[in-house]
């Protein structure tokens, strides 16, 4: 979709995949997570409002917890908080419960569409500061975006990247 939500901008809309293709939204969501079967995280960090959608079928299918990151202001309680910027937005925050995710913890962090890697880096940066180890990051698609990737470093190593689709 052209000029969708700002000008200059080619939003990726794949609502038909639920809406329309149970079969694809199922073969999706088992993709996601078939990494990870051997080996389950601990926690999957799932970010709003879309990546819901694939994580928590994920979490479920893997049998662990779900962790949900939202935008600021939206969770009750004791938050982490980070701020970041998308292909289309700055000055956004993202939070997460502070004690949703324990030091130590192994977490994949899942949405829907891996564009620029904004929203991808906050959820990463909450995931390090609560303690915890992220061991990859699972979407349905990613778009060939200039730079996306190196901003999901790990330490001195590039964060694993399971993208089903990739344009």
């Amino acid at each position: 979709m052209p000029d969708f939500p700002s000008p200059g901008v080619n939003f990726r809309d794949i609502c038909s995949v639920w809406e329309q293709q149970p079969h694809l939204f199922r073969f999706l969501v088992d993709e996601i997570a078939r990494p990870y079967r051997q080996s389950p995280p601990d926690v999957v960090v799932s970010i709003e409002s879309l990546g819901y959608l694939f994580g928590a079928p994920v979490a479920y299918v893997l049998q662990c917890r779900l962790v949900l990151a939202r935008p600021s202001g939206k969770l009750a309680g004791v938050t982490l908080r980070t701020s970041y910027a998308m292909s289309y937005a700055a000055n956004k925050e993202l939070e997460i419960h502070a004690e949703a995710i324990q030091p130590n913890e192994r977490v994949l962090i899942v949405d829907d569409v891996l564009a620029s890697g904004g929203t991808i880096a906050a959820a990463l940066a909450l995931v390090e500061r609560a303690g915890a180890f992220c061991i990859g990051v699972g979407c349905a698609v990613e778009v060939n975006y200039p730079g996306a990737r190196s901003r999901l470093r790990h330490g001195a190593r590039n964060l694993p990247i399971h993208a089903i689709v990739r344009i």
